[in-house]
Parts: C-alpha cells; sequence; structure tokens
C-alpha cells in the first residue's frame, strides 16, 4: 500500500495551522515533522512544543 506524507519544513512557521489543514484537505496519510539540532546540520527543525501544539489540529499521524 502506498502511503504519501508531508513534510513542512518549508512552511511559513507563522501560519503552520493553516498549512496542516491545506495538506490534510489535499488527501496525504501523516505529517512529517523534521527533528534537527542544529549541530549536525545547520538549520534548526521544530521543537517538540511546536509538534504537540499541532497534534490537536489534525487527526492524522505524525
Amino acid at each position: 500500500m502506498l502511503r504519501i506524507g508531508s513534510a513542512l519544513f518549508n512552511a511559513d512557521h507563522g501560519t503552520l495551522a493553516a498549512s496542516v489543514r491545506q495538506v490534510e484537505a489535499a488527501g496525504i496519510d501523516f505529517l512529517h515533522f523534521d527533528v534537527f539540532d542544529g549541530h549536525f546540520v545547520p538549520d534548526l527543525g521544530f521543537p517538540p512544543r511546536t509538534i504537540a501544539a499541532l497534534r490537536p489540529l489534525t487527526k492524522l499521524p505524525i
């Protein structure tokens, strides 16, 4: 079975809730969040509290 997920790394962090709704409406199967620490890669990903805040907005698996 093919499952399609969406990573939100390039989404505007100020409008993440809208981005979650948008990709959910597109019919994806799960959300993917990159977790970077700024040490092994130059970027930072989403902190756990941000992902936790998005949890109530969707029933999609994270």
